[in-house]
């Protein structure tokens, strides 16, 4: 009889990984002492029109890396997370299931992207996030 590989016997953290994820936002909220996408908006009109870096400390536990959409955070930890602005509400941030597994790796957890996806659209029925298009979560302000 063969036996089933180990990573088949790993019971689905996604809705672990999710948590976390929100988690981290509302930390970085608390570190940023504002909502995160208008500290986002405000560093990325400060790296490209006034020439400030791009990247840096948010915090003592935080540090961050402003890319071409959003922005990326790392604590100090291990923790990875990465959003982008919403093109339709530049006030609220968005993510996609790339930016939730990389999250994922960066706490020790893995997911399925199909367990991933119906974990974030249970947070959408309970109204803690909305759709923004066909594959992207956002957080509302």
């Amino acid at each position: 009889m063969m036996r089933p590989m180990t990573s088949d016997l790993r019971p689905d953290r996604s809705a672990d990984v999710v948590e976390s994820f929100l988690d981290a936002l509302s930390e970085l909220a608390t570190a940023a002492g504002a909502p995160v996408a208008a500290w986002v908006r405000e560093r990325m009109r400060r790296a490209r029109s006034q020439g400030e870096p791009s990247g840096g400390r948010l915090s003592e536990k935080w540090s961050y890396q402003i890319h071409g959409a959003g922005c990326a955070f790392f604590h100090r930890d291990g923790r990875e997370v990465d959003v982008d602005l919403d093109d339709s509400d530049p006030a609220e941030l968005t993510f996609d299931v790339w930016r939730l597994s990389r999250h994922a790796r960066s706490i020790g957890l893995t997911a399925p992207d199909t367990s991933l996806m119906a974990e974030l659209d249970s947070k959408v029925v309970e109204g803690r996030l909305t759709r923004s298009q066909e594959g992207w979560w956002v957080l509302p302000a």
